[in-house]
C-alpha cells in the first residue's frame, strides 16, 4: 500500500564486483533510480548495465524506472578492471500500478560544479528543469562542491508542493567534508564526512527558509566533494545525522 506522502523509501550504496551480475529481482509499485559513483576518482571510470533495457550508465548518468508489480530487473558490471560503486534510490510515489517507464539522462560535471543541479524532479517540471521526471513531489540534486564553496537549497514550496519541506543530504563516499547550516545555527548545524548523511526538516515553514551546504574539506587530491541532495515533503523540525 502506498504512503499518503511521497518519500524516500531507501537510499542504498552498493558495490558491483568486476564482471558481477545480480539476478532478476522485483520492485513492485516503486520508483527506482540509480547513479554510479566515481571509481578511484576518475570521472569516466566505472560502468553499470541495467539488464532490463541494457542501458549503460556512466558516473555522469542517472537511470530512472517506474515499476508495476511483477516486473523484474537485474544489474551487471561489465568492467574488466574495477568494481563499480553505485547508489540506488527507491521512492514511494503514493500511487499504485503506474505505467512502466524508463529514462536515462546525462549530466556533465561542469553543470554540477558549485551548484545544485536538479537531476530527478516532479514530472510536471521535468522539461522546464531539463531533468528526469518522477511521479512524486520530490527533487534530487547532484553537486560537486569545491573546498570553501557553498550552495543553498531553497524549499520548493510552490503550487502543488506540500509544506513544510525536508532535505536529505548524502555525501557520496568519494571523500571530503561538508557543513550544513540553517537559519538560527546552533544545534541545527552538522558536519558530514564521506558516506555520511543527514535529514534536515522543517524547511519552508518560514520565508525564506534555506539550507546552506559548505565544503570544509576537499576530497582526495583536492577534488570537489560529491553530494546528492533530496528534497521532499516533511513535518518535523531539526537536523538528524546518520
Amino acid at each position: 500500500k502506498p504512503s499518503t506522502e511521497p518519500a524516500i523509501v531507501n537510499a542504498t550504496r552498493r558495490t558491483q564486483a568486476i564482471r558481477a551480475k545480480q539476478g532478476a529481482h522485483p520492485w513492485p509499485n516503486l520508483a527506482v533510480y540509480a547513479r554510479p559513483s566515481r571509481t578511484r576518482g576518475y570521472a569516466d571510470h566505472g560502468w553499470l548495465k541495467v539488464r532490463v533495457v541494457s542501458a549503460i550508465l556512466s558516473p555522469h548518468s542517472a537511470k530512472y524506472r517506474a515499476r508495476r508489480s511483477g516486473l523484474n530487473a537485474a544489474e551487471e558490471n561489465e568492467e574488466q578492471v574495477d568494481a563499480v560503486k553505485f547508489l540506488q534510490i527507491w521512492s514511494d510515489p503514493g500511487v499504485n500500478n503506474l505505467p512502466c517507464r524508463y529514462e536515462t539522462k546525462r549530466f556533465s560535471d561542469d553543470r554540477k560544479l558549485n551548484r545544485l543541479l536538479p537531476i530527478v524532479v516532479p514530472k510536471a517540471r521535468a522539461r522546464e528543469l531539463d531533468a528526469i521526471g518522477l511521479e512524486a513531489d520530490m527533487y534530487t540534486y547532484a553537486c560537486l562542491l569545491e573546498s570553501g564553496q557553498s550552495v543553498t537549497l531553497a524549499a520548493n514550496a510552490g503550487p502543488g508542493a506540500a509544506t513544510p519541506r525536508r532535505a536529505y543530504v548524502h555525501v557520496v563516499d568519494t571523500g571530503g567534508k561538508v557543513r550544513l547550516g540553517v537559519p538560527g545555527g546552533g544545534d541545527a548545524n552538522a558536519e558530514l564526512a564521506s558516506g555520511d548523511a543527514a535529514f534536515v526538516t522543517g524547511l519552508g515553514t518560514d520565508a525564506p527558509t534555506v539550507l546552506e551546504i559548505r565544503a570544509v574539506e576537499a576530497a582526495a587530491d583536492g577534488k570537489p566533494v560529491e553530494l546528492l541532495v533530496f528534497e521532499l515533503p516533511g513535518k518535523a523540525e531539526g537536523v538528524q545525522q546518520q
